[in-house]
């Protein structure tokens, strides 16, 4: 209390004209009360009083700097999320908890909106990723699961026609995400015969006559974009059936042969022009010299094949994209410097200790 009253009066004689005293004394308050909450381990009492004195120096700030703009909302916001949290979870009211903390968020949501811009009505978007959070709470357990699915998917489906309506009711666009919705609940309650080969080729022939009836509503007569949508999802099916074998070696190759074949065919039908099955190329050669390399402890080996695979890779691209502008020789010189390394410190280092070794 003296020293506040030292501040007060020094800024009644110096410059009263502005208030300054409450920055000091705000910071003094916290030593006595400190020392009596914490000092009685009385810690949700001490939140409780601490956060109303920090939201009454911010309105006190807010008034006096800058009456004109309500700023002091966002750090009471922030604040008051540690009495809620040590007396609600404290309590073990996770759920309460959780219902609670939303509704706090959502309304502070909405309070900015209304205050920065009000001719634009967006809080309902954060508040939507808000709402998943009680619900998850509550639903989302193992007796429950089936029912969140069907509760998340009418909520997502909700939220999409809303924004649908508001913002281009002319165009019915929500319909094309309902299939993905209808699909997880689907799955869902299905169970265990979601597992079967059956349900993975039904499901699989439903998907692609699905994007074919897309292609030809929304894009009739252009590129056939569906085509690249086929092989990955009738590998679901085939995945299904082959689950004995399909964690092996043998599957994983047979699945780049075929994966990189298909995409090279429709690169030669549909794009002549350019040769995109290259990037495919790319990946799938690193998960080959992985699988061989790394099986034989071959280091050596794997980063010389790694580079020589990656320079011809960006030669091929430059080729392809800027022919009269040569960059690859950059990444090259960097890639080069792999094995270099390697060479000079793990294959010639062995073999300088070894020498070493015997002189000894």
């Amino acid at each position: 209390m003296l020293i506040i009253a030292f501040f007060f009066i020094t800024n009644y004689l110096t410059s009263w004209s502005h208030p300054w005293f409450i920055y000091p004394t705000f910071a003094v308050i916290w030593w006595p009360l400190s020392l009596y909450f914490a000092g009685n381990k009385n810690f949700k009492a001490f939140s409780v009083a601490g956060s109303i004195l920090i939201s009454v120096f911010f309105i006190l700030v807010n008034v006096i700097t800058s009456p004109g703009y309500f700023w002091c909302i966002y750090p009471i916001f922030a604040v008051l999320w540690w009495p809620l949290s040590m007396i609600l979870r404290g309590a073990k009211q996770y759920k309460f908890y959780s219902i609670i903390m939303s509704i706090l968020t959502i309304g502070f949501f909405l309070i900015v909106n209304l205050i920065s811009s009000s001719n634009t009505i967006w809080f309902f978007y954060p508040s939507f990723t808000v709402i998943l959070w009680p619900l998850s709470i509550y639903f989302a357990r193992e007796k429950y699961i089936k029912l969140y699915s069907v509760i998340m998917s009418l909520i997502f489906a909700g939220f999409l026609i809303m924004i649908n309506y508001i913002y281009a009711p002319n165009d019915i666009w929500w319909t094309y995400t309902v299939f993905y919705f209808i699909w997880w609940p689907i799955v869902m309650l299905l169970g265990d015969k979601a597992k079967t080969t059956a349900f993975a080729m039904i499901s699989a022939l439903v998907i692609i006559a699905y994007y074919i009836s897309q292609y030809i509503i929304l894009t009739p007569g252009e590129h056939p974009w569906y085509l690249y949508i086929i092989l990955p999802v009738m590998w679901w099916p085939v995945t299904t059936y082959f689950k004995r074998v399909r964690h092996t070696r043998m599957f994983l190759s047979a699945s780049m042969f075929v994966c990189v074949l298909y995409y090279s065919i429709l690169n030669y039908i549909l794009c002549p022009g350019y040769l995109w099955v290259i990037y495919l190329f790319y990946a799938v050669s690193w998960v080959v010299m992985d699988m061989y390399f790394t099986r034989r402890e071959r280091c050596f080996a794997y980063s010389l094949w790694a580079s020589g695979v990656t320079i011809i890779f960006f030669a091929l691209v430059n080729y392809l994209n800027t022919p009269n502008h040569i960059w690859a020789v950059y990444p090259s010189f960097a890639i080069v410097w792999w094995p270099l390394s390697y060479y000079f410190f793990k294959v010639k280092g062995k073999e300088i200790a070894r020498v070493g070794g015997k002189g000894g």
